[in-house]
């Protein structure tokens, strides 16, 4: 395997880390549109019952179900798809990959979001990234975010 000057292994050549501006940029672009999709999405829910309509607790109990789930689940199912990255990524142009050069599975997907939240609780998850590194999450999921 080859290794690139950041350090990671990639059979498939060379892959430089995307650099922390572009990745900060790729993560508040992907907030901005997680929020305005829970905000349209739970104000949705809202007006029908300011309308006063009559909404089951099972569906109220539903929409707070949905939004956990498209909080949890917006980054994997992005990243381990064929394009390998979110909407914030696919603009900045960087894309998550294994260590190999490998689309992310969803499970590695799934584990690398939930270190995410170590990674970004602690902020010291964060610091390798401004040397060039990957952030402590991409190293225990075995993935890493490329140009």
């Amino acid at each position: 395997a080859q290794q690139t000057s950041h350090g990671s292994g990639d059979r498939r050549g060379e892959h430089e880390l995307a650099p922390w501006c572009r990745r900060a940029a790729a993560g508040l672009i992907d907030l901005t549109l997680l929020m305005g999709a829970l905000v349209v999405f739970t104000a949705a829910v809202e007006w029908l019952w300011w309308a006063g309509l009559s909404i089951p607790f099972e569906l109220l109990v539903l929409a707070v179900v949905a939004r956990l789930g498209l909080c949890v689940l917006y980054w994997p199912l992005f990243e381990a798809s064929k394009w390998q990255a979110t909407p914030g990524k696919m603009l900045l142009r960087i894309r998550v990959v294994t260590v190999t050069g490998e689309r992310v599975a969803l499970v590695r997907g799934l584990w690398r979001h939930l270190l995410r939240a170590v990674s970004v609780g602690t902020v010291v998850g964060l610091l390798p990234i401004l040397w060039g590194r990957p952030a402590l999450h991409d190293a225990l999921s075995g993935s890493r975010v490329i140009l």
